[in-house]
C-alpha cells in the first residue's frame, strides 16, 4: 500500500453511530488523524441516522454513506460462514463491508480503517479467531485498528510506525458496557443511542420474515423495508 505522504495519518472510520463507533471514532480523531466516515446503510434503511450525522458533523469529518442493495441480499441468501442464532450472517457482513472500506482507503490514499468492535463482545464475528479471520479474508491484514480493544489485541501498523499512540487506546472486553459508558463521561460525550441489540437480522422475528421474503421471488433490497413493521401472513408464494 502506497503510504500517506503527509504527516498527518488519515483514516477511513466504519461506524454504525452507536456508542462504540462514536468512542472509537472520538478516540482516533482526539490524536489528530484525518477522520472519513464510512456508514453503511441496511437495506431496510432510508439513510444515514441522524446519529451519524451529528458524530460526523460535531468530529468535521466527511461521511461516506453507502447504500447496501441486492449484492448484499445475495450474501445473506449464502454466507459462507454461516447463520447466529437467528438469520445473522455476521462473519460474512463484516468481510463485505471491510472489503468496500478497503476500496475506499485506497481511493483516498488513507493509512488504516479502525471501527468500534470490542473483543468478545458478539459471540459469532468478534471473537479474537474472527477478527483475525475477518481482517484476511478483506486483506487488511495490520491495517484495521479496534480502538476500544487495542491494548489486548496485536499492534497494528499505523501503532507501529507512530501515527497512532497505542498508549492512548483502551483494552475493553466482553458484553458490558460499563467501561464504554465511563469512556463516554470521560471523553464529554453525552448525546449517543442506548445501546440496542444490533443488526436487525439478530433479531428472531426480522430474520423469519427476511428469511420467509428472500424464498420466494422479490422486487430488490427496498422490499425490506416493510418487514419492520405491522404483522405478516404469507398466504401463498405470491401473495403475503
Amino acid at each position: 500500500m502506497e503510504q500517506n505522504n503527509k504527516n498527518k495519518a488519515k483514516a477511513i472510520g466504519v461506524i454504525s453511530g452507536g456508542l462504540d463507533s462514536t468512542l472509537a471514532a472520538t478516540l482516533i480523531k482526539s490524536q489528530g488523524v484525518e477522520v472519513y466516515l464510512l456508514n453503511f446503510i441496511m437495506p431496510w434503511q432510508k439513510q444515514a441516522s441522524n446519529s451519524v450525522e451529528k458524530l460526523a458533523a460535531k468530529l468535521e469529518a466527511e461521511l461516506i454513506t453507502h447504500q447496501l442493495d441486492n449484492v448484499y441480499i445475495d450474501l445473506i441468501k449464502n454466507p459462507k460462514y454461516g447463520y447466529g442464532s437467528a438469520f445473522n450472517p455476521c462473519i460474512d457482513c463484516h468481510i463485505f463491508m471491510f472489503k468496500i472500506a478497503r476500496k475506499y482507503l485506497n481511493e483516498l490514499k488513507a493509512d488504516f480503517v479502525f471501527t468500534g468492535e470490542v473483543l468478545a463482545q458478539r459471540p459469532m464475528s468478534q471473537m479474537r479467531d474472527k477478527l483475525t479471520l475477518i481482517e484476511e479474508e478483506c486483506d487488511l491484514q495490520g491495517r484495521l485498528l479496534r480502538p476500544l480493544s487495542a491494548l489486548l489485541l496485536e499492534p497494528t501498523i499505523p501503532e507501529n510506525d507512530g501515527l497512532i499512540d497505542r498508549s492512548k487506546l483502551m483494552n475493553i472486553s466482553g458484553r458490558s458496557r460499563k467501561e464504554q459508558i465511563n469512556l463516554a463521561k470521560k471523553l464529554g460525550i453525552t448525546d449517543y443511542p442506548q445501546p440496542a441489540g444490533g443488526c436487525l437480522l439478530t433479531d428472531r422475528v426480522f430474520g423469519e420474515r427476511t428469511k420467509d421474503l428472500l424464498s420466494y421471488k422479490h422486487n430488490g433490497y427496498k422490499e425490506m423495508i416493510s418487514l419492520q413493521w405491522g404483522r405478516h401472513f404469507r398466504i401463498n408464494e405470491n401473495f403475503k
